[in-house]
Protein backbone atom coordinates (compact mmCIF):
# COMPACT_ATOMS: atom_id res chain seq x y z
CA UNK A 1 0.00 0.00 0.00
CA UNK A 2 1.35 3.49 -0.92
CA UNK A 3 1.58 5.68 2.47
CA UNK A 4 3.41 8.77 0.66
CA UNK A 5 1.22 11.89 2.02
CA UNK A 6 -1.10 13.02 -0.50
CA UNK A 7 -2.38 16.51 -0.44
CA UNK A 8 -6.21 17.29 -0.33
CA UNK A 9 -6.29 18.27 -3.47
CA UNK A 10 -5.57 14.67 -4.73
CA UNK A 11 -8.48 13.02 -6.09
CA UNK A 12 -10.08 9.62 -4.83
CA UNK A 13 -12.98 7.38 -5.81
CA UNK A 14 -16.36 8.37 -4.30
CA UNK A 15 -16.66 4.99 -3.28
CA UNK A 16 -13.77 4.75 -0.69
CA UNK A 17 -12.46 9.00 -0.18
CA UNK A 18 -9.55 7.69 1.67
CA UNK A 19 -8.02 4.14 0.93
CA UNK A 20 -4.96 4.60 1.96
CA UNK A 21 -5.71 4.89 5.60
CA UNK A 22 -7.24 1.88 7.53
CA UNK A 23 -7.85 4.14 10.69
CA UNK A 24 -9.82 7.22 8.76
CA UNK A 25 -7.14 8.85 10.80
CA UNK A 26 -4.43 11.25 9.17
CA UNK A 27 -1.60 13.71 10.18
CA UNK A 28 -2.74 17.26 8.49
CA UNK A 29 1.17 18.65 7.68
CA UNK A 30 0.03 22.53 8.59
CA UNK A 31 1.36 24.72 6.09
CA UNK A 32 1.67 22.29 3.38
CA UNK A 33 -1.76 20.70 2.74
CA UNK A 34 0.42 17.48 3.06
CA UNK A 35 -1.64 14.40 4.37
CA UNK A 36 -0.14 11.49 6.15
CA UNK A 37 -2.54 8.58 6.79
CA UNK A 38 -2.31 6.90 10.18
CA UNK A 39 -1.39 2.90 10.63
CA UNK A 40 -4.15 0.61 12.30
CA UNK A 41 -2.69 0.37 15.86
CA UNK A 42 1.21 2.66 15.67
CA UNK A 43 2.39 5.41 13.61
CA UNK A 44 6.10 5.87 13.98
CA UNK A 45 7.07 10.05 14.08
CA UNK A 46 10.62 11.03 12.22
CA UNK A 47 13.07 11.58 10.39
CA UNK A 48 14.29 7.62 9.80
CA UNK A 49 13.18 6.84 6.53
CA UNK A 50 11.45 3.79 7.96
CA UNK A 51 9.20 6.20 10.06
CA UNK A 52 5.35 5.96 8.94
CA UNK A 53 5.13 9.74 8.96
CA UNK A 54 8.55 10.61 7.64
CA UNK A 55 9.48 14.57 8.26
CA UNK A 56 12.71 16.08 6.50
CA UNK A 57 12.85 18.71 9.53
CA UNK A 58 16.86 18.79 11.18
CA UNK A 59 15.28 19.73 14.16
CA UNK A 60 13.48 16.26 14.03
CA UNK A 61 14.88 13.39 16.01
CA UNK A 62 15.21 9.97 13.68
CA UNK A 63 12.53 8.14 15.73
CA UNK A 64 10.79 11.45 17.19
CA UNK A 65 7.22 10.83 18.46
CA UNK A 66 4.68 7.63 18.60
CA UNK A 67 1.02 7.16 18.17
CA UNK A 68 -0.43 3.88 18.65
CA UNK A 69 -4.13 2.49 19.80
CA UNK A 70 -5.16 0.90 22.88
CA UNK A 71 -8.64 -0.44 22.18
CA UNK A 72 -10.62 2.61 20.48
CA UNK A 73 -8.28 5.04 22.13
CA UNK A 74 -5.27 6.91 20.53
CA UNK A 75 -2.28 8.43 22.27
CA UNK A 76 0.80 10.07 21.83
CA UNK A 77 4.38 9.39 23.19
CA UNK A 78 7.34 11.41 22.74
CA UNK A 79 10.60 8.79 22.19
CA UNK A 80 13.11 10.78 24.31
CA UNK A 81 13.51 13.51 21.24
CA UNK A 82 16.30 16.06 21.64
CA UNK A 83 14.17 19.19 20.99
CA UNK A 84 11.05 17.16 22.57
CA UNK A 85 7.39 17.60 21.60
CA UNK A 86 4.26 19.84 22.19
CA UNK A 87 0.62 18.64 21.91
CA UNK A 88 -1.55 21.25 22.10
CA UNK A 89 1.15 23.91 23.13
CA UNK A 90 2.26 22.01 26.07
CA UNK A 91 5.62 19.90 26.26
CA UNK A 92 4.73 16.14 26.40
CA UNK A 93 6.12 14.55 29.31
CA UNK A 94 4.05 11.24 29.60
CA UNK A 95 2.27 9.64 27.64
CA UNK A 96 -1.35 11.33 26.73
CA UNK A 97 -4.22 11.08 25.17
CA UNK A 98 -4.91 11.86 21.68
CA UNK A 99 -8.15 13.01 19.80
CA UNK A 100 -9.21 14.55 16.15
CA UNK A 101 -7.82 18.20 16.05
CA UNK A 102 -5.32 18.07 18.59
CA UNK A 103 -1.99 19.92 17.15
CA UNK A 104 1.49 17.80 17.86
CA UNK A 105 4.22 20.44 17.44
CA UNK A 106 7.58 18.33 16.30
CA UNK A 107 10.71 20.41 16.01
CA UNK A 108 9.83 23.30 13.16
CA UNK A 109 6.74 21.07 11.76
CA UNK A 110 3.21 21.10 12.83
CA UNK A 111 0.91 18.40 12.80
CA UNK A 112 -3.11 18.09 13.38
CA UNK A 113 -4.76 14.73 13.80
CA UNK A 114 -7.80 15.06 11.20
CA UNK A 115 -10.49 12.22 10.49
CA UNK A 116 -9.90 11.55 6.84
Amino acid sequence: MDTSPLSRSDEHPAALPYPWTATGLVLEQLGTGLLHPVGEHLCLVGRADDADVHLADAQVSSRHVLLSCDGDHWFVQDLHSTSGTRLNGFRLHDRAPLAVGDVLTVGATILRLEAA
